[in-house]
């Protein structure tokens, strides 16, 4: 353990770890990188102020972006001595042709043992080839996350129809899309603090979710079957999305959905913006200790 003398006085860095002792009246964090992060609420601090970002969801080939994650913010009391924990969020991994992005992770933070909130991440976008384009993936955050997509355009036959995955709630993970076409592999559920795994041609998840809680992206084979999108990670996680058979039918996978965000009720001032991240990139965790 090294410490570091500051202009905000004296910090010490374990890894992504960091014990604060100071005293000015104001100490801030910007949290960004792999990880989880550990801080001890400083004695002169009272309350604690915060800003979360979720992740976005893997680009798709052709550049089409993934879905953004939330922006969460408020603020709780704290006591000294208090552990302030969690972690920021990491971008879904991009898909291609084949295979489909993953889903995007969620920033975390709790006040010792208690969740204080979560800010989602966005759903991975479904694979394409060619010059056919994949949507974007579904939005994180609000109470509700946003639903996946899907492209239901033929050039074969029989062409099915795809159901586009649903985002998590407060209540439940979202639900798996699906293609009448391809009954027999079935893309995953949200879960509590993850996303759901797109369905795929071979196996379930090609590219890896982002951190933490991001559904896996599906994978096809030789461009006859293009994955689906991961679902993004939440509070509840967005649905997985369905792969689909690209030379018989679809132009390209669906695209995942997007988690859901959560505050506790000791939050004050919380706000939830779903998509407030709009930057395409790694969320991040910011943490404000003020005096009153």
């Amino acid at each position: 353990m090294l410490p570091l003398s500051t202009a905000l006085g004296s910090i010490s860095l374990v890894g992504n770890q960091a014990s604060v002792n100071a005293p000015p009246s104001q100490d801030s964090f910007n949290f960004t990188n792999f990880g989880f992060f550990r801080i001890i609420t400083p004695p002169w601090a009272t309350r604690l102020r915060f800003i979360l970002a979720g992740a976005s969801g893997g680009t798709g080939n052709n550049g089409v972006p993934g879905g953004n994650g939330s922006i969460v913010t408020g603020a709780i009391n704290v006591s000294p001595g208090d552990h302030i924990w969690g972690a920021p969020a990491q971008m879904g991994v991009s898909g291609g042709t084949a295979w489909g992005a993953s889903g995007g992770g969620m920033s975390m933070l709790f006040q010792n043992m208690t969740l204080q909130a979560i800010a989602a991440g966005g759903g991975g976008v479904g694979g394409a080839s060619g010059g056919y384009y994949p949507f974007q993936g579904g939005h994180g955050g609000g109470l509700v996350g946003q639903s996946g997509s899907v492209q239901n355009v033929a050039i074969g036959t029989p062409s099915g129809v795809m159901t586009a995955p649903t985002g998590g709630t407060q209540t439940s993970g979202g639900i798996g899309g699906s293609w009448t076409m391809n009954a027999f592999r079935v893309a995953g559920n949200g879960g509590k603090f993850h996303g759901g795994n797109a369905s795929t041609s071979v196996v379930t998840g090609a590219s890896v979710g982002g951190f933490p809680g991001g559904g896996l992206g599906g994978l096809g084979v030789n461009n006859a079957w293009w994955g689906g999108g991961g679902g993004g990670a939440g509070y509840y996680g967005g649905g997985g999305a369905d792969a689909s058979e690209g030379v018989a039918c679809h132009t390209s996978g669906a695209s995942g959905a997007g988690g859901s965000d959560f505050l506790s009720t000791s939050v004050m001032g919380g706000n939830m913006r779903q998509g407030g991240n709009e930057v395409y990139s790694n969320g991040f965790v910011k943490l404000y200790f003020l005096n009153f």
